[in-house]
C-alpha cells in the first residue's frame, strides 16, 4: 500500500499546484480513514472509503484489492469479485490474487470456480509454500463438504430419534455420492444401536469400495471399535493391529499413531489380565 501512496503524490503533474495538493490530501485523509475501519472490522465502511480513495486516486490500482477483501467480508460478492478483477488485471504475476478470487468462490459456495482459481494459483507458488497449503486446504474442504452435510443431517435426525430413517438416509446418500466414508457413518450408525451384523456388512462394504488409505485404516479402527463394545478382545486386537499397518501419515490426520498404538495397548492389557484370571 506504501507504494501506492508514493505514487499519488506524483501523480498528474499537468494540474495546477493547488489542485494537486488538494486531491493529495483528500486521499491521504480518505485512505487513512479505510485503514481505520478495517483495523475495527468495520468492513462496509472500509469498503465505501477504499473504493472512494480509488476514484480520488485511479492510478492506485493496489487498492482494488482491498476494496475486494472489504466488499467480500461485507457479502457482496459481486463487488469484491469486480475489484479483485481490476486488481488482476494489473498484477497477473501476484499469486494471492488467485487464491484470494479462490477464497471468494469458497464463500459463494460456488465450488468448481474456487477450484478453478486454487488450481490456478498451484502453478504459481511452491508446493510447500504458505499459499500452497492454504490453497490445498481449502481444496481438501471443499472435498469434504458433502460428507459434512451428510454428517450434520444424520445428527439432526438422531437428535430426533428419528433412528431408521437416519439409516435410510445414509444408505441413499452412499450410493448417491459413491463415499465410502458414508459406509463408514452407516455401519457406526449401526454398532452404536447395538445391530452389529449390519455394522459388520457395512464396514466390508467400505473395504469393497476403496483403497483409499484413509478410508481402509478408518474403516479398521471403527471396527476395532466395535469388537470392543462386543468384548471379543482378539477380533478387535486384530483390528486395531491392521489399522496400524494401513496407518500413513501422509494421509490419515483424524488420528495419530499414538492413538493406535494406545488401543493396541489397551487390549492388549485387557487380554492380559483376563488370562491372569483364568491362570
Amino acid at each position: 500500500m506504501k507504494l501506492f501512496r508514493s505514487r499519488a503524490r506524483h501523480s498528474d503533474e499537468t494540474a495546477p499546484i493547488e489542485e494537486q495538493s488538494s486531491d493529495i490530501e483528500s486521499f491521504r485523509t480518505t485512505l487513512a480513514a479505510a485503514d481505520d475501519a478495517q483495523r475495527e472490522q468495520n468492513w462496509p465502511t472500509a469498503a465505501r472509503l477504499y473504493v472512494k480513495a480509488i476514484e480520488l486516486h485511479p492510478e492506485a490500482v493496489g487498492l482494488h484489492m482491498q476494496a475486494g477483501h472489504m466488499l467480500k467480508e461485507s457479502g457482496d460478492f459481486d463487488g469484491a469479485f469486480s475489484h479483485y478483477q481490476l486488481y488482476l488485471g494489473h498484477h497477473e504475476d501476484d499469486p494471492d490474487i488467485y487464491l484470494q478470487l479462490g477464497h471468494l468462490f469458497n464463500r459463494r459456495d460456488d465450488e468448481v470456480g474456487a477450484r478453478e482459481w486454487y488450481e490456478r494459483l498451484l502453478k504459481k507458488v511452491q508446493p510447500h509454500s504458505r499459499m500452497a497449503i492454504d490453497a490445498y486446504r481449502s481444496l481438501d474442504e471443499i472435498e469434504k463438504r458433502p460428507l459434512k452435510r451428510v454428517q450434520d443431517q444424520v445428527a439432526e435426525l438422531i437428535r430426533s430419534r428419528r433412528f431408521a430413517e437416519a439409516a435410510d438416509f445414509l444408505r441413499h446418500e452412499a450410493e448417491k455420492h459413491e463415499e465410502p466414508l458414508i459406509y463408514i457413518m452407516l455401519a457406526n450408525h449401526y454398532r452404536d444401536r447395538g445391530e452389529f451384523d449390519d455394522a459388520a456388512r457395512y464396514y466390508d462394504r467400505c473395504d469393497q469400495e476403496t483403497s483409499s488409505p484413509e478410508v481402509c485404516f478408518e474403516s479398521s479402527m471403527q471396527r476395532g471399535h466395535m469388537e470392543k463394545l462386543r468384548k471379543k478382545l482378539l477380533p478387535a486386537l486384530r483390528c486395531y493391529v491392521e489399522a496400524r499397518r494401513r496407518y500413513s501419515d501422509r494421509f490419515v490426520t483424524s488420528c495419530s499413531l499414538h492413538d493406535v498404538e494406545a488401543e493396541i495397548n489397551g487390549i492388549m492389557a485387557r487380554i492380559s489380565r483376563a488370562l491372569m484370571l483364568v491362570y
